[in-house]
């Protein structure tokens, strides 16, 4: 079984927690990996598609486990 969870956070700090508290010693366990924190702006990424105002930002830590 394999599964990917997106967790969204208002800033680096929380983000970069969340991420260490998912390894171990620094290395993530068996099977399970994660990537991140990664920055993501929806106003530079939607830049013309999507109204400035409509745009957020936020921090990202990607989880995805193999079982």
């Amino acid at each position: 079984m394999h599964t990917k969870k997106d967790h969204r956070f208002d800033n680096e700090t929380a983000a970069q927690e969340f991420a260490d508290r998912h390894k171990v010693d620094g290395v993530p366990p068996v099977d399970t990996y994660v990537r991140g924190p990664f920055f993501m702006d929806e106003a530079v990424m939607f830049k013309g598609i999507i109204a400035p105002q409509d745009a957020v930002a936020y921090w990202i830590v990607e989880i995805e486990i193999y079982n």
